[in-house]
C-alpha cells in the first residue's frame, strides 16, 4: 500500500489498523502535538496485534495518547494486549 500512518488517518473512512509499537507511538505524537485534532477525531483505530512498549522505557519513556490534547476517536483494543509500560 505504501501509505504512511498519517495519510491513512486523514483519508480512510474505515478503521485504521495499528500493528506496531511505532504506529501507536506516532498516533500519540499526532494527537499530543496537534491543537487541531480534527484530522484524528471521529476516526476508528483498531489494535490488530499485541504491542510491547518496553522499548519506550528509556529517555522520555512512553507518553500516553491525550496528555496535551484530548483523543476524540474510537480505539478498539480488539482483545489484544499492550505490555511493557
Amino acid at each position: 500500500m505504501g501509505e504512511t500512518l498519517k495519510e491513512l488517518i486523514r483519508t480512510r473512512k474505515e478503521a485504521v489498523l495499528l500493528l506496531k509499537a511505532a504506529e501507536l507511538a506516532q498516533l500519540a505524537t499526532y494527537v499530543n502535538t496537534s491543537a487541531s485534532t480534527v484530522a484524528y477525531c471521529d476516526k476508528y483505530y483498531n489494535l490488530n496485534n499485541d504491542i510491547d512498549l518496553s522499548n519506550y522505557q528509556t529517555g522520555a519513556g512512553w507518553i500516553p495518547i491525550g496528555t496535551t490534547y484530548s483523543f476524540n476517536g474510537i480505539f478498539d483494543g480488539n482483545g489484544k494486549k499492550i505490555t511493557g509500560l
